[in-house]
């Protein structure tokens, strides 16, 4: 009797492995399934969940590098918005002295408040590159000493 119940045993074995071998040849979706439950029983973790982890990583650092991305070229299209107009305001500005400098005495007084209005532009141009570095997380600066020389002038006669 148990020899018997052994090889009906031993028969329900082979037919179930032939039945698994088939199967797992021939679809994909059971070889998924069998690999999902042996991971989940064994607790390992199996090659489609890793990958699908990385392709997760993946998709969220582009989404990061893409957000930081736009962020940036909008805050150069600001700078670039802005020192267009500047230097349009000072073009016009400086044009707009030439003939009123020949006044005698006045015209000094123009002159001269012409170019502290130059160098107040010229100034903020420095410290919106300064704010754009900064904010674009680059190491770059202006040096010290630049901004202190456009900013600051010394007169000295």
């Amino acid at each position: 009797m148990f020899r018997w119940l052994f090889r009906l045993i031993r028969v329900c074995i082979i037919l179930a492995l032939i039945a698994v071998n088939v199967l797992t040849l021939t679809s994909t979706a059971v070889n998924a399934f069998l690999s999902g439950a042996v991971a989940a029983a064994l607790g390992i973790q199996t090659v489609s969940a890793r990958m699908q982890s990385k392709l997760k990583q993946q998709t969220a650092m582009t989404t990061q590098l893409q957000n930081t991305l736009e962020r940036q070229r909008t805050q150069v299209r600001t700078m670039g918005k802005s020192f267009v107009a500047r230097t349009k305001r000072i073009t016009l500005r400086s044009i707009a002295e030439i003939p009123a400098s020949v006044i005698p005495f006045a015209g000094v007084a123009l002159l001269v408040a012409g170019t502290v209005w130059e160098i107040n532009q010229l100034c903020d141009g420095l410290k919106e590159m300064e704010m754009l570095y900064r904010d674009m997380d680059m190491d770059e600066s202006i040096e010290q000493g630049t901004l202190e020389f456009v900013c600051n002038p010394q007169l000295t006669f």
